[in-house]
């Protein structure tokens, strides 16, 4: 099960390399710059379908935060994003008919570097190692974004590889900031 724990983790909260929701919305990059403080993490339909060794496992997940003290700076001219602080990830996994919670504490985790926002498409170009395993830079679907509230969502379908295991992944991760 810990390794199960481990590919989800590392996958959700490094932000792997994802496509964006189809959405036709606009936004004004206008409203973006600035500091946001994370207000809450969480996963819609979290699945991961895990082949290990031969055997075929479907993990469901959910994610949820608390105690959530990471800030995000967004500045213009040049569009760079950096962050700092932490927050406690709370991770539900049922495997094998089993469920098991997890509570862990998460400091500094979110990208660092350029931003650019197209329509209702954040994309964050970061040179952190911890996404060279996943290949690209995220792309975020921005579905709220006013001058005091953001809201990302990243689409977790896709096939990844973690540690030489395959795992085909389903899901929504919506992440949720205020000033």
């Amino acid at each position: 099960m810990k390794y199960f724990k481990l590919l989800i983790v590392a996958f959700v909260f490094t932000f792997a390399a994802c496509t964006s929701d189809d959405n036709e919305a606009d936004f004004d990059s206008a409203n973006l710059p600035g500091t946001w403080n994370l207000s809450g993490v969480t996963t819609q339909n979290g699945s991961a379908v895990v082949t290990q060794e031969g055997v075929t496992v479907t993990v469901d997940f959910s994610l949820s935060t608390s105690n959530e003290d990471l800030q995000v700076v967004f500045s213009e001219n040049p569009n760079t994003v950096s962050s700092s602080g932490s927050f406690v990830q709370i991770l539900t996994i049922t495997a094998f008919g089993q469920t098991e919670t997890e509570e862990e504490q998460v400091d500094g985790l979110f990208l660092d570097g350029t931003w650019q926002l197209n329509g209702s498409t954040l994309t964050i170009d970061s040179d952190d190692s911890t996404l060279e395993e996943f290949g690209t830079s995220p792309s975020f679907t921005v579905t709220q974004l006013t001058e005091n509230s953001l809201e990302i969502r990243l689409n977790l379908d896709q096939e990844i590889m973690f540690n030489g295991e395959t795992a085909q992944t389903t899901g929504t991760v919506i992440i949720n900031f205020t000033r």
